[in-house]
């Protein structure tokens, strides 16, 4: 919990929103600097995203196909696991806090039946139940559970982003040419921005 509250809350408010079709652009954009002016070209390009970066600089440097592969996936993998770790621990505790919120309930009322004899402590204890009650709704519902859906959100889409982009610097790696790294990246997006995107070629 002390390495996933804080790292789950980091990805869910800090990471940047790049969508599957901007990337596809930027790499096809990176394959066409690489088809001109060789992997030499790519030393002066700098991406904003540091994934697709670091893929650059791979083969700018003239990297093995293999090695690069291998070490992209094994960043991706490494990547992912720490949202999931962060979405399952925001999620665990959006589940739990209700129930310990009437667990504090039940306390309350322990003790305002405790104290039947003095009529003036049943209000401020029966206001304690009530609120144990509040705060577990409030902590699952308005904090951990959103947080949770948003990491879930963010995992998918990074799967899909930093999936993308390994296929993308390995065809930019084997010098294909920008409009067929185009068409093969497409097939990660869904159907309906493929067609848009068959509207924009022409233009």
């Amino acid at each position: 919990m002390m390495h996933g509250l804080p790292l789950g809350a980091k990805f869910a408010f800090t990471m940047s929103n790049t969508t599957p079709r901007e990337l596809v652009d930027e790499i096809a954009a990176l394959a066409d600097i690489a088809r001109k002016s060789g992997p030499i070209g790519l030393e002066k390009v700098t991406p904003d995203d540091p994934f697709l970066a670091k893929g650059v600089r791979f083969v700018a440097d003239g990297y093995d196909a293999d090695f690069i592969r291998d070490n992209l996936e094994r960043d991706r993998d490494n990547f992912l696991t720490h949202l999931d770790e962060g979405q399952k621990i925001y999620r665990a505790i959006g589940d739990c806090a209700p129930a310990f919120g009437m667990i504090g309930t039940l306390i309350g009322m322990v003790q305002m039946f405790a104290n039947m004899t003095d009529p003036s402590k049943l209000g401020p204890l029966m206001a304690v139940a009530l609120l144990a009650t509040l705060y577990g709704a409030l902590v699952a519902n308005l904090f951990c559970l959103p947080i949770a859906d948003k990491l879930h959100v963010k995992l998918v889409t990074e799967e899909i982003n930093r999936t993308l982009t390994i296929d993308g610097i390995l065809m930019i790696r084997d010098s294909k040419s920008p409009a067929l790294v185009r068409e093969m990246l497409l097939a990660y997006l869904p159907e309906k921005h493929r067609d848009l995107e068959a509207e924009l070629a022409p233009a």
